[in-house]
């Protein structure tokens, strides 16, 4: 089992980035130090992530009238709790916070003022307290987060499956969708909540990193390229000379051509002999 953390044990996981290891009792060599084992870090981690990304439907769950700090499950006179559709749930506005926030001193709640004079009122030194460290409201809209840095909102919503409602006999469930809703957290990549007919939980699979604008390691150098094979090519040689025999060539020193069959001085015989005489004198001019 994981041990129990305290504030401090909190507060100095959020000041480094440490990948695990699956060896619970190793030490954490780090910069900041860190002089827990990686048992610590690893529930501290647990507690970051499931303190911020543990969200329910609207609407199951409404503040207790007393305290408005707690909540209670929104159980109505007659009938069960009520809980949207899926075809809802693909909004936004319809998915909550169900846990508390994690406080600037790292914890949940308030410790009680200690006093040193007995007159002074502890309900103002209360005030004073949450005044500078304020409790987010329960059941807070997640459309009401802050961005992430990079400047894209803090949930993506898609729903996947067969998106088309049924009619469905039974009257506590007129219509059917069998689709799924998936919430992605952007904040802490790897974390997931997903709704299903009636039916919603959270999973997560990551690193244990929150999002960063750049990245935690270093982006490994492109591979060289090899050197391009060299092809075989032939040996220059200088002082070329070139010889055209005169029989091939007419009196302005131009290639003779070809006669009507293939071969020099010869002409077809037949109907055509005079015209084809007559251009092949004109082309050994």
């Amino acid at each position: 089992m994981l041990p129990d953390i305290t504030s401090d044990d909190l507060k100095a996981a959020k000041t480094i980035k440490v990948l695990f290891t699956g060896d619970l009792g190793r030490k954490v060599v780090t910069n900041p130090f860190y002089f827990k084992t990686e048992k610590e870090y690893l529930r501290s981690t647990i507690a970051r992530i499931s303190f911020s990304t543990t969200l329910v439907p609207k609407g199951v769950y409404r503040l207790v009238e007393d305290n408005p700090n707690d909540i209670e499950e929104n159980v109505p006179d007659e009938g069960p709790i009520p809980v949207p559709p899926t075809a809802e749930m693909c909004k936004a506005q319809n998915w909550v916070h169900y846990t508390r926030n994690i406080l600037k001193c790292n914890r949940v709640t308030h410790l009680d003022p200690v006093l040193d004079d007995p007159d002074a009122d502890v309900d103002e030194e209360k005030k004073k307290i949450e005044a500078k460290d304020p409790y987010e409201p329960r059941l807070k809209a997640i459309t009401l987060d802050a961005k992430v840095k990079g400047g894209y909102a803090a949930w993506s919503i898609r729903q996947h499956g067969d998106v088309m409602t049924y009619a469905n006999a039974n009257p506590a469930y007129p219509n059917q969708n069998y689709s799924v809703v998936v919430v992605k957290c952007n904040f802490w990549p790897g974390a997931f909540s997903f709704f299903s007919e009636g039916q919603w939980s959270q999973i997560y699979v990551g690193d244990g990193l929150k999002h960063e604008a750049q990245r935690f390691f270093p982006i490994m150098a492109p591979c060289i390229q090899e050197d391009p094979v060299e092809r075989f090519t032939s040996p220059e040689v200088s002082n070329l000379t070139f010889h055209v025999s005169t029989a091939t060539t007419n009196r302005r020193g131009y290639p003779r051509p070809r006669g009507p069959t293939g071969q020099h001085g010869q002409a077809r015989t037949g109907p055509r002999r005079r015209r084809m005489k007559a251009l092949y004198k004109l082309y050994t001019l």
